[in-house]
């Protein structure tokens, strides 16, 4: 990722203050990831006509806009170091709040059910329509299962072949 070096530039490679703000944008690229699955799994709630399936799942709706916000703000205020760079301690974050971490770990167990009410949705779609639509959830749901492959991949290569932050001697 593009932040992820420009961080490490700044602070390893480059002379100090030869680039604004290195720690800054360094935090604040630690949410951007798990933002665009979020929003990602938001837009698969509405697909393929950019509205819900019925107005039931309003309800869905509010509160994974209300998880995504609450991600998005405590993942910003998170206390300690940047995964990045372990000895730069995260700008933002705010250090008497150690609880916002926790915070952040639990509103994570609600993605699988969200993604699980995302794929339902899909699912009741494709039941209920015919030709095009039809069509359009196949592609969607090939393209997901492309991507499912390779993010199963990176994790167990990740878990597999990687020492998991251990320097060895």
């Amino acid at each position: 990722m593009v932040s992820g070096s420009y961080v490490l530039y700044g602070l390893r490679i480059a002379s100090p203050g030869s680039v604004p703000y290195p720690a800054a944008v360094g935090s604040l690229s630690e949410f951007l990831p798990p933002t665009a699955i979020l929003l990602g799994t938001f837009l698969i709630l509405l697909f393929p006509d950019g509205r819900l399936p019925s107005s039931r799942w309003r309800p869905v709706d509010w509160l994974w806009g209300a998880v995504i916000t609450t991600n998005v703000v405590a993942g910003i205020f998170v206390p300690g170091p940047l995964p990045e760079v372990r000895d730069v301690r995260n700008p933002f974050g705010l250090e008497g709040q150690p609880w916002l971490a926790d915070a952040n770990e639990v509103i994570g167990l609600l993605f699988p059910l969200y993604l699980l009410a995302s794929a339902s949705s899909l699912l009741l779609r494709y039941l209920r329509s015919g030709g095009e639509v039809r069509e359009q959830i196949e592609w969607l749901t090939f393209a997901a299962s492309v991507v499912a492959l390779g993010v199963s991949g990176a994790v167990i290569h990740g878990t597999l072949f990687t020492s998991g932050g251990r320097q060895e001697h």
